[in-house]
């Protein structure tokens, strides 16, 4: 078994770790599918690199397997987990001490790794190369498009025994203009393996939410529509309606609840700032969870909206010269609610967000999605106000005004929001928590200042 240099006997290693960061380093990618020749590419960006593509049958700017590790400081494997044995077959005898071969492959996707697994890829390619050469973990959790078309450094994170190893490796990442992480041990290259294999672990909180949201309206819909009875002594509405009509109204409901439920955590964390006089202090576990998932649950409302208008749609289509100035309004409401919150929804993505100075992004994500919420809660108050002349009481209301319509009950929670997001923004309210904020960021710059 071969096992990584020592770092206390490798001071050959270290040196050339440092030079790295001064001199052109030379690097070998042994592969040439799709990631093989994103990875060259992105190592070839900024010129600061050698790069030779190693390849079993060479065509043009390839070299041999061989030809391209004489003299590498590291070697990046970018061939299937199955072809190791054969690829270092190769060229393992004639690999330099203390290179460093950077393993980036990944289980196959129907065959994941187990949850309790303790040995990984790289593992058994340290067993599998000769001694004095250093393995890494590296790559396999960026896509090759990631490589090739991000606009924002793609972060590398690196498992590996050897600080040499790190150093090295690190080196190289920077001058191709990629941000280095060191993740840990080699041992930590088992829970890289696996995160390519997990499927929405961030999304999974929002996705229930979003589930009994959902559900909840479709029940309340139903019963106060179509199964308690109305002030006539039967349902409100006939059968034959049920499916567009509670469609519609459940998914224009769960939008916003959902939408609220997203800027609701926001003025609550001022708001709990201020009481405690204090900005460093960590929020609770629940709260602190509810924090993090505002992109998730945003996005999953704008799914929801999308199948509102959808159904609109089908709606709006009946207005004809007749209708009245409230119809026009409410459908005119949805449509600049429904655009405020594509403009959020399209600013989630990572590349769009990377593109945002400070100020824009609190003018998109915070003014524009408060427009959004405006704007929703506006359109439902337009179709209570047109549905006012058929139930101008609550004893109109279902259950002789026991249930109250959805399209009221439906704004209470974002109506909360707006109030909260007021209470933040009024002239009492910023300063205070501007200031609190401004002093952690002090905190945090002196604390820098110290570690250097």
């Amino acid at each position: 078994m071969a096992s990584a240099t020592p770092d206390s006997s490798s001071a050959d290693g270290a040196k050339e770790a440092v030079m790295l960061m001064h001199e052109t380093p030379v690097v070998a990618v042994q592969g040439t599918g799709m990631y093989g020749r994103a990875l060259a590419y992105r190592l070839r960006m900024n010129n600061r690199i050698e790069v030779r593509v190693g390849s079993r049958n060479p065509i043009d700017g390839q070299v041999t397997q061989i030809e391209a590790v004489r003299g590498a400081s590291a070697v990046f494997l970018a061939v299937p987990a199955s072809a190791h044995a054969s690829v270092i077959e190769s060229i393992g005898p004639h690999l330099s001490p203390s290179t460093v071969v950077v393993d980036i492959s990944n289980h196959a996707l129907c065959a994941p790794p187990p949850d309790n697994a303790t040995t990984s890829i790289a593992h058994k390619l340290q067993d599998l190369v000769p001694d004095g050469i250093i393995v890494a973990k590296a790559f396999n959790t960026l896509s090759s498009y990631a490589l090739t078309t991000s606009k924002r450094p793609p972060i590398v994170q690196i498992a590996c025994d050897s600080t040499v190893g790190v150093d090295a490796l690190s080196a190289i990442c920077i001058r191709a203009g990629l941000v280095p992480v060191h993740h840990g041990k080699l041992n930590a290259a088992v829970e890289l393996e696996a995160k390519p294999h997990r499927l929405f672990p961030t999304w999974r909180s929002s996705v229930y939410v979003a589930i009994v949201v959902f559900g909840w309206w479709i029940l309340y819909n139903t019963l106060a529509g179509f199964v308690i009875h109305g002030p006539r002594g039967g349902p409100s509405r006939p059968w034959r309606k049920w499916p567009l009509e509670t469609f519609m109204s459940a998914t224009g409901e769960a939008s916003m609840t959902l939408f609220a439920l997203t800027f609701i955590p926001g003025p609550v964390a001022g708001i709990i700032q201020l009481y405690r006089k204090s900005a460093s202090k960590p929020f609770g576990r629940f709260f602190g969870s509810w924090l993090d998932m505002r992109k998730e649950l945003g996005v999953v409302a704008f799914f929801f909206a999308s199948m509102h208008a959808c159904a609109g749609a089908i709606t709006a289509a009946h207005l004809n010269a007749d209708s009245n100035w409230k119809e026009h309004a409410y459908f005119t409401l949805g449509i600049l609610s429904y655009a405020a919150f594509a403009i959020l929804a399209v600013s989630t993505s990572q590349s769009a967000a990377d593109s945002m100075s400070w100020k824009e992004f609190r003018a998109v994500f915070s003014w524009m999605g408060m427009a959004g919420l405006v704007f929703g809660v506006l359109h439902q108050g337009f179709w209570g106000w047109i549905l006012h002349k058929h139930r101008p009481t609550p004893k109109q209301w279902s259950g002789n005004g026991a249930v109250m319509p959805s399209y009221w009950l439906g704004i209470i929670i974002p109506l909360v929001a707006i109030a909260l997001r007021l209470v933040t923004w009024s002239p009492c309210a910023v300063s205070p928590l501007r200031k609190l904020r401004n002093e952690v960021r002090v905190d945090l710059k002196n604390e820098q200042l110290e570690t250097e």
